[in-house]
């Protein structure tokens, strides 16, 4: 039955939103959660899962029940992509810091436009928000449930540095943020998060279950609390998955879940604080061999 509605909500043309039983008959507030997944082509299509959210402050992406995904289909515009040199980071930015090294991004989008993330105009399911405002997509996170929205670009790399800088307004405690990446299908791949008291970690979904690859760790380079900007990025090479927060390696793991290529977005969950924000300025990503 579960798949029959899956297909339903799929090719019903002018279905927004589809939501499924969670496996528990009894959920409570903490069991819910939301995908945002683009279509270039026509408005963009939201799939709301409940999924099991944390309360600790400490733990990593929540366990979530089975749920439908969809394909994005060819794009019918690009993004911001820069054909001359980025600047690159001060002399006091840290050694290591892969942006020093790599030169000019395979792809810079500094959101003049929400093409390539189908945010032409504002996103909005009452549950998550996402809009261009003041060249930043801005995502906002409206009940402190633990609902997890995302937003996935067509782009398709495999081996690659990807970076995004993030501006949080107010925020605390175990509210989320990070980047979705190598995701075959929209929903699942990998997730790199970090928190507002300043842990990171690191989870493969497969859109049933989450597993944890780096559980949730405190991160000396993270930028923690309110009105503060960090870059988080991630070394992806073959199996091999390294985590930088603002240029210096917080931690690497090898994992062959998602060997191939898949796309990339960013994701917000509010635990703590009704409307959690936060503006990503920038993201970047470099093709490495």
């Amino acid at each position: 039955m579960r798949k029959l509605l899956a297909i339903f909500c799929i090719i019903l043309p002018l279905l927004a939103a589809c939501n499924f039983p969670a496996l528990n008959p009894s959920p409570t507030e903490d069991l819910v959660a939301t995908q945002v997944a683009i279509n270039l082509t026509k408005a963009p299509t939201l799939m709301a899962t409940p999924v099991l959210s944390t309360t600790s402050p400490t733990s990593a992406l929540p366990t979530a029940v089975p749920q439908t995904t969809t394909t994005n289909p060819a794009p019918t515009a690009t993004a911001t992509v820069t054909t001359t040199p980025t600047i690159q980071p001060s002399a006091t930015s840290p050694a290591g810091d892969p942006r020093s090294s790599l030169g000019s991004p395979t792809l810079k989008d500094t959101f003049q436009n929400g093409k390539s993330w189908g945010v032409e105009t504002p996103y909005d399911d009452g549950n998550t928000r996402v809009e261009i405002l003041n060249n930043s997509m801005v995502f906002t996170s409206a009940n402190a449930k633990g609902w997890h929205g995302w937003r996935v670009s067509y782009f398709k790399p495999r081996n690659f540095y990807l970076e995004a800088t993030i501006q949080t307004k107010t925020c605390s405690g175990n509210d989320q943020y990070g980047l979705i990446f190598r995701s075959p299908d929209n929903s699942s791949g990998y997730w790199m998060g970090v928190t507002c008291d300043g842990h990171y970690f690191l989870s493969s979904g497969d859109g049933g279950t989450f597993t944890d690859l780096i559980k949730s760790k405190t991160g000396d380079a993270i930028h923690p609390g309110s009105n503060q900007t960090n870059r988080l990025g991630v070394m992806v090479k073959d199996d091999s998955i390294a985590l930088y927060a603002n240029g210096k390696l917080l931690d690497q793991v090898t994992d062959p879940t998602y060997s191939n290529a898949g796309t990339f977005g960013i994701f917000i969950a509010g635990q703590k604080t009704l409307n959690f924000s936060f503006a990503c300025t920038e993201i970047d990503y470099w093709d490495i061999k």
